[in-house]
């Protein structure tokens, strides 16, 4: 989550934080003598790295976005959860124009996967992982890049995926790749996008579609 700050945000955050692990060990050691002093000084990058990791890493930060929910806006809303979520796939229309599905009356193929987004996320690690609510398949991303426009404001999720269908359908395979890219609105309690895969690619059978999620 760190990456969505300019580096201009990210410099002052790392100064703020270098700042407090200093405060903190000077309150803690209280140095007397300059010995004390160069111990305050040489045991800060520790300290820094500690409260970094303990602020960034655990659900302690979650606690202040809880306090001031105004660091959902000015930084980056807080995704954690579950997200109930419908894909619509394009595989129909795929379908009409494709030999593999000759036999087959597009109108009876189901283009609609209702599913549930579950996201675990924190400053150092944003994870996507996708369940089919019929348990057909399941995707875990690999890659997760959030963004702030810096003209509209609006925050965006843009990333790589992993697909696993334990028992495919003919036309299906037991693996595949896909991306995606959503745009959180401004209540924070809904996305929405569009995704593309690499799915049975040779046969020319790789879909594209949208994605609209709402937090459960």
């Amino acid at each position: 989550m760190y990456r969505v700050l300019d580096k201009t945000a990210l410099n002052w955050v790392l100064f703020i934080l270098f700042v407090v692990s200093l405060a903190f060990n000077a309150v803690l050691i209280w140095p007397e003598t300059v010995s004390e002093l160069m111990r305050v000084i040489y045991t800060t990058p520790a300290t820094f790295g500690l409260i970094s990791l303990v602020l960034g890493a655990t659900p302690l930060w979650r606690k202040l976005w809880g306090f001031f929910p105004q660091l959902n806006s000015w930084v980056f809303p807080d995704l954690n959860g579950r997200w109930q979520t419908e894909i619509h796939s394009n595989i129909a229309v795929m379908a009409a124009h494709h030999l593999d599905f000759a036999s087959t009356d597009p109108q009876t193929i189901n283009t609609l996967v209702p599913g549930q987004f579950e996201i675990v996320q924190n400053w150092f690690r944003l994870f996507i992982r996708f369940d089919a609510d019929d348990k057909y398949s399941t995707s875990n991303t690999l890659v997760v890049e959030p963004r702030k426009d810096r003209e509209s404001g609006r925050f965006t999720l843009t990333y790589v995926y992993k697909n696993e269908t334990s028992a495919p359908q003919p036309t299906d395979e037991q693996f595949h790749f896909g991306a995606a890219h959503v745009e959180i609105d401004p209540n924070f309690k809904s996305m929405r996008g569009c995704y593309w895969t690499n799915r049975n690619a040779p046969r020319g059978l790789n879909t594209a579609g949208s994605i609209e999620a709402k937090r459960v």
